[in-house]
């Protein structure tokens, strides 16, 4: 293949940029929030080094699981995104997949859980971060 024709091949997507989308329309386009996120999900994978990548769009899929009430889906999310997050660059993403476990023990009447991880997310904040939940 010519260099010309290897500046014509179609760049892969950038997860950074699908993700802040797919977060983005949280509130207002749940379908295309799960595009966006299953796709930067899909490129981030491919990339084994791009685990921000992989945890922002776990993080999106559990947010959105949640509000749909499919909470085994939201814990499966969650709970991945919290292995794959481990040393957090992006504390809030972490936060929010605590919140999202918060929620789903609080909901199995898991209080003790619940109270656990919800400390624990809170104890990532802090007054310089930007709230967007």
């Amino acid at each position: 293949m010519t260099s010309l024709h290897q500046n014509m091949m179609p760049a892969s997507p950038d997860p950074s940029l699908l993700n802040g989308i797919a977060w983005a329309k949280r509130w207002n386009d749940r379908r295309r929030l799960r595009e966006n996120a299953n796709m930067a999900l899909s490129v981030a994978r491919a990339e084994p080094a791009d685990h921000i990548n992989i945890a922002r769009s776990l993080r999106t899929l559990a947010w959105e699981a949640r509000w749909r009430g499919d909470f085994d889906r939201a814990l499966e999310f969650a709970l991945k995104c919290e292995q794959v997050i481990d040393d957090p660059k992006d504390p809030s993403v972490l936060a929010d997949c605590l919140c999202v476990l918060g929620v789903v023990y609080y909901s199995r009447n898991r209080l003790d859980l619940s109270i656990f991880v919800i400390d624990r997310g809170l104890n990532l904040v802090d007054d310089a971060m930007p709230v967007a939940t």
